[in-house]
C-alpha cells in the first residue's frame, strides 16, 4: 500500500474561525504521527492569519487568496494547487459546505475520479440551515447535494447529525467519529492562583466562563440576560467572555443589554485568547457555560471538561454524557432552565464542583482523545481506497 494523501479543503483555517481552525489541525497532527500525509487548503478572509497549532506542528498549509467575495470563498489559485499535489492514493476531504472550497473538491472528484470524503461540521441541523436560508438553498440546488450524494462517505461528529443528513434523502454511507482533544495540551495545567493572576482576576471572587465566537449560534445573549437577573443575589461571582467577535451587530446587541441591565462590573471582556492564555481561562473559572443553539461537537466544551471544570450547555449539543458521567448540566436552551441551572451550580459546595470537575477529566481522557479519533479516521481512510474491511462505525 502506498503512503495515504489526505487534501483538506476548508473555506477559512485563521484561529478567529472557529472550531474547525482546531478539529482540523489537531486531526491533521494526529494523522501525520499514524504516517498519513495531509494538507490544509484554504482561502483568506483576514490580511494576516495564523493557527498555531498548524505552526507548533509544521502541518502543510496552502492558504490562497480571495478572489471574490468573503461569501464565495473563491480563489483562482485553489485549484491548481491541489492539482500539484494528487498523489496515487489521493483522498479530498471538504470540512465546511455552501460555498468554493467544497465546490472545488467536488469538480476534482468527478472529472478526475478521485474519492471524497464531506465532514458536515454542523451544517445540516434546523437551526444552521435557517441562517442565510436562501442562499444555501440556491447551492444546495447547484452543487451541493450532488456533492453529498456523489461521495465516497460523508463523515458525521453524532447521531442527530446523522438523522439529519438521512432526512433530506442522501444515501451514500456515513461515518460516525466524534472529534477529540489534544491531551498533550492538558497534561500540566497552570494553578487556579497563577491563572486569575493573569487576567488581574481577584482570588476572592468566583467566575464563569464563556469561551466562543460572539455569535448569534453561541447563545451569549441568554447568558447575560439571566446574569442580568440573578448576579445580584452572587456578588462575589463574575462572568468572563472570552473569543472573537464572530457578528458585530451580535456584540452591539450583548453591549446594549449590558449597559441597560447596568452589570457592567459583572462581565468582564478578555477578547481572543493565545493557546497559553486560553488554557489559564480555564483554569481560572469555576464553572463553564455555553448555551449554544447548535453545536455537533463544542470543542470549547470538551476543553472545559479537560480542565476539570463542571460545564452546562444545551440539549442542542451532543453532551448528555455531561449528565451520565456527573461533570455538569445538560438543560433546554431557555432562560428560564438557564437561570435555574447556575442558580443550582453555584450554590453547590466547593467539593462538589471539583468532583465534577474531576469525573470531567476522567470522561475526556477515556473516551475524546484525538489519538483515538485519528486511527478512526484513517481506517476510514483505508475503507475508502478498498484497503481495509468495512469499520463498525460506518452506517448506510
Amino acid at each position: 500500500m502506498g503512503v495515504l494523501d489526505v487534501d483538506n479543503f476548508i473555506e477559512n483555517i485563521d484561529e478567529r474561525y472557529g472550531g474547525p481552525a482546531k478539529s482540523v489541525p489537531f486531526l491533521c497532527k494526529h494523522l501525520m504521527a499514524l504516517g498519513v500525509d495531509t494538507e490544509i487548503h484554504s482561502v483568506k478572509k483576514y490580511s494576516k492569519e495564523k493557527n498555531y497549532i498548524i505552526e507548533e506542528n509544521n502541518i502543510p498549509w496552502k492558504n490562497n487568496r480571495n478572489s471574490i467575495t468573503d461569501t464565495l470563498r473563491y480563489s483562482s489559485t485553489l485549484k491548481k494547487g491541489i492539482k500539484k499535489s494528487i498523489v496515487e492514493e489521493t483522498i479530498l476531504h471538504t470540512q465546511n459546505q455552501w460555498n468554493y472550497p467544497p465546490y472545488c473538491a467536488y469538480l476534482l472528484h468527478k472529472k478526475q475520479n478521485i474519492p471524497l470524503i464531506c465532514s458536515i461540521r454542523g451544517s445540516m441541523y434546523s437551526w444552521s440551515l435557517e441562517q442565510y436560508k436562501f442562499y444555501k438553498k440556491f447551492f444546495w440546488y447547484m452543487f451541493q447535494h450532488k456533492m453529498f450524494q456523489s461521495a465516497n462517505c460523508i463523515h458525521v461528529t453524532e447521531q442527530n447529525e446523522l438523522k439529519a443528513i438521512r432526512d433530506t434523502g442522501i444515501k451514500s454511507p456515513i461515518a460516525l467519529i466524534s472529534n477529540g482533544i489534544d491531551l498533550e495540551e492538558f497534561n500540566v495545567l497552570p494553578d487556579k492562583i497563577s491563572s486569575k493572576q493573569a487576567f488581574n482576576l481577584s482570588n476572592n471572587e468566583k467566575y464563569i466562563l464563556f469561551m466562543s465566537r460572539i455569535h448569534p449560534k453561541k447563545g451569549l445573549d441568554f447568558l447575560v440576560k439571566v446574569w442580568a437577573q440573578i448576579s445580584k443575589s452572587y456578588p462575589n461571582w463574575k462572568i468572563l467572555v472570552a473569543g472573537p467577535v464572530g457578528d458585530e451587530a451580535y456584540y452591539n446587541k450583548i453591549i446594549k443589554i449590558i449597559n441597560n441591565s447596568e452589570i457592567n462590573d459583572k462581565i468582564i471582556f478578555l477578547g481572543m485568547l493565545d493557546k497559553k492564555k486560553r488554557i489559564q481561562a480555564y483554569m481560572a473559572s469555576n464553572l463553564f457555560v455555553l448555551p449554544s443553539h447548535t453545536e455537533n461537537f463544542g470543542i470549547v466544551i470538551a476543553e472545559a471538561l479537560a480542565s476539570g471544570i463542571p460545564v452546562i450547555t444545551t440539549r442542542n449539543t451532543p453532551w448528555e454524557e455531561l449528565e451520565t458521567h456527573n461533570c455538569g448540566w445538560w438543560i433546554n436552551l431557555s432562560e428560564s432552565d438557564l437561570k435555574e441551572t447556575i442558580s443550582k451550580a453555584i450554590n453547590l459546595d466547593e467539593a462538589q464542583l471539583i468532583e465534577k470537575g474531576k469525573n470531567g477529566i476522567d470522561l475526556i481522557k477515556n473516551k475524546y482523545s484525538w489519538e483515538l479519533q485519528a486511527k478512526k479516521m484513517k481506517l476510514l481512510y483505508q475503507w475508502v481506497l478498498g484497503k481495509a474491511e468495512q469499520p463498525d462505525f460506518i452506517f448506510y
